[in-house]
């Protein structure tokens, strides 16, 4: 009897000492996770992963940080090339790039598809004055230098510069080869805000000129019909 109160007695211990370490560790796992590291220069928080050469792959900003031009704030997450530089990053709150204000939770991307700030938005979201599509896959929507948006997906049919607009992929109405069109279906402007280049939600004559609806139609940079490019 005497034995196996005593069995009891080392069982309740051990299953106390285990509580006590699995306590210990998490709050030691804790404090680190939320203890400022700098890392490479760049002042991290929690989870961060390198490339095999030991170079800060990504991280969680544990304060503002200002890498190149750009001001981040604290709890964005930032990925970085190889060579240090930034390539993306996931913002914590509303942040301004090149003068846009993006919202939260924003991916922007810095030098890919050959544009210096691309993004894709968690939501459509309302941004001068058009209403852009949500987007986590395929190329960002690109920002001008002077903030001025460059190319956009439209959540709607939209009367652009006195254009009717679409970004729509719909067979049946603008036929099978808008499938094939890809990121030419997204309204292009110039630096000015101007349009560009916009496929047509209905038909339409403008300067003289007849188009079609699912038609691609380009304007130069005065705002007449751009007629070197080919419909």
């Amino acid at each position: 009897m005497e034995t196996k109160t005593n069995s009891n007695t080392i069982l309740k211990t051990n299953r106390l000492y285990m509580m006590v370490f699995i306590v210990v560790c998490s709050c030691i796992w804790c404090f680190q996770s939320k203890a400022e590291q700098i890392i490479q220069g760049i002042p991290c928080k929690g989870e961060v992963t390198y490339f095999k050469s030991n170079k800060l792959n990504s991280c969680f900003l544990s304060k503002d940080f200002t890498i190149d031009e750009y001001v981040l704030p604290a709890g964005t997450k930032l990925f970085l090339n190889e060579n240090g530089k930034p390539s993306r990053c996931v913002i914590s709150e509303e942040t301004n790039f090149c003068g846009q204000s993006l919202p939260a939770q924003t991916n922007v991307f810095f030098g890919l598809w050959g544009e210096k700030v691309s993004f894709w938005l968690p939501q459509n979201t309302m941004i001068q004055g058009y209403l852009i599509g949500a987007s986590d896959d395929g190329p960002g929507t690109p920002l001008y230098a002077n903030g001025k948006l460059k190319e956009i997906w439209l959540v709607n049919d939209l009367l652009i510069d006195g254009v009717p607009c679409t970004s729509s992929a719909n067979i049946f109405k603008y036929g099978w080869h808008v499938i094939h069109m890809g990121t030419e279906r997204r309204v292009r402007f110039y630096d000015n805000g101007h349009l560009q280049r916009a496929m047509l939600s209905s038909d339409i004559i403008i300067q003289g000129h007849s188009y079609k609806k699912g038609e691609l139609i380009y304007f130069d940079k005065e705002g007449k019909i751009d007629l070197r490019v080919k419909k």
